[in-house]
């Protein structure tokens, strides 16, 4: 299932809404003390939120120092200091949950109004050990709005880019560091940018558990450097729309598909190319939208994974 289908089915109910599992309880290691609370709003967690699961219903709140999000089971918070940057995007998905699916499926020229427009807070930050993230969060236009404009203001500059896991030291054999998606002639939207970048991180660790996959800037990889660097460049963009490719039939598959387009370079600490080839995905079926970047992160894991493999068993060999 894919990652908005879960807010067709709650969107009825609360706009922005996802998906509720039965999450264990929670605590993000970025909890501080703090009592002066604004407003809170009604958001879904859709992806980079560290110390909770994607999909997760909940409510977001702002204070002088940090960003809170609260679920029935998992509680994270943000120090405003730690967040870089902030965007606002947005996303066509399906209203009206089965019943507006069933209808759309019924009449295919339906699709446009059996399906809405949310909004996509995006919020870059760094955890406490310097990783780098890129959070989603669903909300509706007017939430969004007021969240960046209070948060906008209290952004600074950070001098120090993202940090190197080490300092010249002995380097660690099984570690990856992850840098920030890069983007090369096109535009594309932060949540493309962001979501990429955890769908690569997740389907990373899921092809190979036991590499270590560092994400940008994290000091708690060790004192040791990562042995090889995963850079990926978006080369190509297209953002199709949902309500044509459902309302149109094979000629909206064709002509309001989503493509995404990236370039993948490896290398390893003495900055040798293990790896520079394209890797590509075309959503022209009738799903989300943002499922590219998990289709191409998919993809971008099982090469690097197979490259890594190669590279070991040499070593073995010799």
């Amino acid at each position: 299932m894919n990652r908005l289908q879960h807010l067709t089915a709650l969107l009825s109910l609360t706009v922005g809404s996802l998906h509720s599992h039965a999450q264990a309880t929670q605590t993000s290691p970025l909890e501080i003390a703090d009592a002066t609370e604004t407003a809170t709003y009604p958001v879904t967690h859709i992806a980079g939120l560290s110390g909770t699961t994607s999909n997760l219903k909940g409510d977001l709140s702002l204070s002088q120092t940090a960003l809170r999000f609260t679920s029935a089971g998992s509680h994270v918070e943000i120090p405003v200091s730690h967040i870089e940057a902030i965007f606002i995007g947005d996303e066509r998905v399906e209203t009206g949950g089965g019943a507006g699916l069933i209808l759309r499926l019924a009449a295919p020229p339906l699709g446009a109004v059996t399906q809405k427009s949310i909004d996509l807070l995006t919020i870059e930050y760094r955890d406490e050990d310097g990783g780098y993230h890129g959070t989603v969060l669903a909300a509706s236009k007017d939430v969004a709005e007021r969240l960046k404009g209070q948060l906008s203001s209290r952004l600074t500059t950070d001098d120090g880019a993202f940090m190197p896991p080490c300092q010249n030291e002995a380097t660690n054999p099984t570690a990856i560091v992850l840098e920030p998606i890069a983007v090369s002639g096109v535009q594309l939207p932060a949540e493309y940018r962001a979501l990429l970048y955890e769908d690569l991180v997740a389907k990373l660790h899921q092809e190979a558990p036991s590499t270590s996959f560092v994400r940008a800037g994290d000091r708690s990889s060790g004192p040791g450097c990562t042995a090889m660097t995963l850079k990926l460049t978006v080369t190509g963009f297209k953002k199709g729309n949902r309500a044509v490719r459902s309302s149109t039939g094979p000629v909206g598959f064709l002509t309001a598909n989503t493509s995404l387009s990236v370039h993948i370079d490896l290398t390893d600490s003495s900055e040798h190319t293990l790896i520079s080839a394209g890797a590509s995905s075309n959503n022209r079926i009738d799903r989300e939208s943002l499922d590219i970047t998990s289709m191409v992160a998919s993809r971008v894991s099982k090469r690097v994974v197979k490259a890594t493999s190669t590279l070991e068993s040499r070593k073995k060999v010799s």
